[in-house]
């Protein structure tokens, strides 16, 4: 990003209303964050994976979809990227399930979540037993419904999205100005749709000390910017909130670490039961750290490709 779009994106950052919420262009730190979750379709002749994206600046968001014979380390065989634009700056995307997605942005004073289907795209005839050569079309978007549209105080701009992995239709939500985690319940939205405007959002883990809410000071670490799901088997589902590697190779030439901010639901129930930030000896005691891969069943949904899952 040049020097003159970043003091563009920070002046943007003095705009508040009246109401307590930010109005306009967001701060350019919510252009830096990410969800390392992808959607996969693994067969035994063909491996697709999807990186989805958002270009805040730009009102983009963008799906980047690869084509394999197998393995996620294979020869690319062939890509194919669409993008949509948007009529409000988008902030954060996470893959959910059954490609959909959920992307979230600033739209004026207020804060929008959707979501999203977009189906995987049609591949070129191929025969059968063989490898398809490349994708013919697709990759678009085939549905959208808002689940939030609101201008509160506490629960402006979206920083990071992830599924919760134990409830069929739910996603964890974190607030750029609070740091607080909420869960939102997309179940109405599911495509087709119910056609009922009912999506509750329930805060559950809280950046500051004096709420109801788990207290978990990590929340409150700007530099944590990014966010992956996993599946261990000792674990059960861990999420990983951790810096950028712009922010952590900054870090590194200060002579200082960033350490990762982990939220596990070892039951697999929906629950976040366990809070921590975890150092390298401290993720290596748990097999958290480099561990083979006979300890994930998968991360960030990439699971290994058939015939091994």
């Amino acid at each position: 990003m040049n020097s003159l779009l970043i003091a563009i994106l920070t002046a943007s950052s003095c705009f508040w209303s009246s109401q307590g919420v930010h109005e306009g262009l967001p701060p350019y730190q919510l252009d830096e964050g990410d969800c390392w979750d992808k959607a996969e379709e693994v067969t035994p002749w063909y491996f697709i994976q999807c990186s989805p994206s958002v270009i805040m600046y730009e009102k983009q968001v963008r799906f980047t979809f690869s084509l394999r014979e197998s393995l996620a380390t294979d020869p690319l065989l062939d890509s194919l990227t669409t993008t949509s634009r948007v009529a409000y700056w988008p902030t954060a995307i996470t893959y959910l399930k059954d490609s959909l997605y959920a992307v979230a942005g600033k739209r004026n004073l207020r804060t929008v979540i959707e979501v999203w289907q977009v189906p995987m795209p049609v591949l070129e005839e191929f025969p059968m037993g063989g490898t398809p050569s490349g994708f013919s079309m697709g990759g678009e978007v085939a549905y959208k419904q808002t689940v939030y549209s609101e201008a509160t105080e506490g629960q402006d701009m979206v920083s990071l999205m992830v599924p919760n992995r134990g409830k069929a239709n739910a996603v964890f939500v974190q607030f750029y100005d609070s740091r607080d985690l909420y869960e939102l319940d997309y179940t109405n939205a599911v495509p087709p749709g119910t056609g009922e405007d009912d999506y509750p959002l329930t805060r559950i883990l809280s950046s500051t000390v004096g709420t109801s809410e788990p207290y978990v000071p990590g929340l409150a670490d700007s530099r944590l910017q990014c966010i992956q799901s996993s599946n261990h088997i000792n674990e059960g589902f861990v999420y990983m909130v951790f810096p950028s590697p712009e922010t952590s190779t900054e870090a590194y030439q200060q002579g200082t670490s960033i350490d990762a901010l982990f939220l596990f639901d070892h039951d697999r129930d929906g629950v976040l039961d366990e809070f921590a930030q975890l150092n390298q000896t401290q993720l290596e005691n748990r097999s958290l750290w480099e561990a083979p891969d006979s300890f994930w069943i998968d991360r960030g949904h990439v699971t290994k490709p058939w015939p091994y899952q």
